[in-house]
């Protein structure tokens, strides 16, 4: 739980950061609209196609964006978020990681430990006991 709580914070101050930018308005709202979508649909969508479409915009361009604005590209921000989530059902649920990687809409177990583990360093089993 503190971890997914520090993990908000992480975005809030991202957040703040962002209004040191030049042409704030357009990077701002580009931004926000962005992790707006992203905590609305990560679970069914984590393709930069569908949030740029989204916002009628390329997927270069909020690719770009994104990255200029917080030094990540959007596809890791999609996938942090899904890992974030993750490790929140994990500490505090009894699901079994099947029962996550489904719940997450993940296409199956290994392609979740695998992503989990490059995001974290731990498998979902060692971050369990952790």
């Amino acid at each position: 739980v503190f971890a997914f709580l520090v993990k908000i914070r992480e975005f809030y101050s991202l957040a703040n950061n962002i209004f040191s930018l030049e042409n704030k308005p357009q990077k701002i709202s580009i931004t926000e609209r962005f992790f707006d979508l992203v905590s609305s649909n990560y679970m069914n969508q984590r393709s930069l196609t569908f949030y740029a479409g989204k916002m009628c915009l390329s997927p270069k361009h909020l690719s770009t964006t994104i990255k200029k604005t917080t030094g990540r590209p959007a596809l890791i921000w999609i996938n942090e978020y899904v890992i974030l989530k993750a490790k929140y059902l994990i500490k505090t649920t009894d699901m079994s990681f099947s029962e996550v990687s489904d719940y997450l809409n993940i296409p199956n177990q290994s392609f979740f430990s695998r992503l989990f583990k490059k995001y974290t360093g731990l498998t979902p089993k060692e971050y369990s006991k952790s």
